[in-house]
């Protein structure tokens, strides 16, 4: 009898969990969409608001601009306060500025409406990881993971697909605005799911928040994402080049004082002990450059495929959609491998990786042609087993303690990643590509390829380094 009391305990504590992951990806899914849908529908905004190219840029970067310089500060107020409170307010300043901005009549009211859906995104998204890591152990956290990362990757390629269908229909004459509006029955869902579902973490409470820290952090990510996000559209010009600089300067600041409220015993914005785990840095080393190489080629085969072979939004989606594909399929079958394969998957992913871009660069020279799908959905796959094992191994090496510094370091470094892998690829290719020019657009996107060959092979020594200290 006993026995069966437990059984039944132990399944309904595993469908609790089961339930509470569903909520969480729900909202990772939400924030993963706005990521790249609003990148979709930007000449479409610009159409109808009668917007200069510069003022369009602002609508997409200020979602982007708000998240990332938010996003640490968000992992750092869950540790404080409680990972499912900041979650559910997340989302409902996401809910309630997603109709903002679905309303909006001009300019100034969409861009801020933006920086304010960022600045949600930034509180719900990190305390997404931060439970995941202290609400599941062992195989369990192994497939929680899987699943999240399939859902950055499909969000973000599902974005792209959703955008496009939703400018091509036109809803009872809206434009662009249902791609706003449509994260407002998700967010109802999930204001009424996640007090019933998500579990109660007790946050640490009473230790104030670090201003020095968040100020200089949010200096260092402003200078860092400002120059990156409209440094490939004005060529470059010096003061970007000066904000790069300012960056780095303050992202020194910001360890030095970090590393001082250690010393002296205080609780600082973000935990950089958690670095100090075997293999913790070299893995999110290796992160940074596979989110990159994904940014960066979401980027430009968008652009090749639109600008250069004039599909449209929906059918450039579309054609990306094996690599989502093959990312999924990886994403939820690698936790049953076991732990020996598990352990060298990400550097096997990374070389899949780098042999489909290869082929694809070499193929490009002959055009654009449903031939090459198929690489997609092998680059996707690589991605997903070069991603989804690596921020497990991380996770297991990083205790509970330090899951809200966990998260803000994984979950800021994809993002910053995905800015990075743009501006610098995608700088590659619009110095390169012709609009309206498929053999010279093709060569460009060629030479992304192979950049991203290369980056995937020098980060398999990170991963090495990673798997041996096991």
């Amino acid at each position: 009898m006993i026995e069966i009391a437990t059984d039944e305990t132990s399944r309904g504590r595993q469908g609790a969990r089961r339930w509470a992951l569903v909520t969480l990806l729900a909202g990772q899914m939400m924030a993963s969409l706005d990521t790249s849908i609003v990148s979709v529908a930007a000449p479409t905004i610009r159409h109808d608001l009668h917007l200069a190219g510069a003022a369009t840029q602002l609508v997409v970067s200020g979602y982007v601009l708000a998240y990332a310089v938010l996003l640490v500060t968000g992992a750092r107020l869950g540790g404080d306060h409680g990972q499912r409170r900041l979650f559910v307010l997340g989302v409902g300043g996401f809910t309630v500025f997603s109709v903002v901005s679905g309303l909006a009549p001009g300019l100034w009211v969409l861009v801020a409406a933006q920086v304010v859906l960022g600045a949600s995104a930034a509180l719900m998204v990190p305390q997404v990881l931060s439970l995941i890591h202290v609400t599941f152990q062992g195989v369990e956290r192994e497939r929680a993971v899987g699943l999240y990362s399939m859902v950055l990757a499909a969000g973000v390629a599902l974005g792209q697909v959703l955008g496009g269908f939703l400018i091509t229909v036109d809803l009872v004459g809206l434009a662009w605005r249902p791609i706003f509006l449509i994260n407002v029955p998700i967010g109802l869902f999930l204001l009424l799911a996640a007090p019933a579902t998500l579990p109660v973490v007790r946050g640490r409470g009473g230790h104030g928040l670090d201003v020095p820290g968040v100020l200089t952090l949010a200096a260092a990510m402003i200078l860092l994402v400002l120059p990156l996000t409209f440094g490939p559209q004005l060529s470059w010009p010096r003061w970007t080049w000066a904000c790069l600089a300012g960056a780095a300067i303050a992202m020194a600041c910001f360890v030095t004082i970090e590393l001082a409220a250690l010393r002296r015993g205080q609780q600082p914005l973000l935990d950089l002990r958690a670095l100090l785990a075997p293999g913790v840095t070299p893995g999110l080393i290796v992160v940074l450059a596979t989110m990159g190489s994904y940014g960066g080629l979401l980027f430009t085969i968008s652009q090749y495929l639109q600008a250069g072979l004039a599909f449209t939004p929906l059918a450039a989606g579309l054609t990306f959609a094996p690599y989502a594909a093959g990312f999924a399929a990886v994403s939820l079958s690698w936790s049953r491998l076991a732990p020996r394969a598990q352990r060298w998957l990400p550097s096997t992913g990374l070389l899949a990786l780098a042999a489909a871009t290869t082929i694809l660069a070499v193929r490009l020279a002959s055009g654009w042609s449903p031939a090459l799908l198929p690489l997609l959905l092998l680059a996707g796959a690589g991605h997903a087993a070069a991603f989804g094992p690596l921020v497990a191994q991380i996770a297991h090496r990083v205790g509970a303690d330090r899951a809200p510094a966990f998260s803000a370091l994984v979950t800021t470094t994809m993002q910053v990643a995905i800015v990075i892998g743009i501006a610098m690829l995608g700088s590659l290719y619009l110095a390169v590509s012709r609009a309206g020019a498929p053999a010279t657009s093709g060569h460009a996107l060629a030479l992304v390829c192979a950049a991203v060959a290369a980056i995937c092979v020098l980060s398999t020594a990170g991963s090495v380094r990673v798997a041996a200290r096991a």
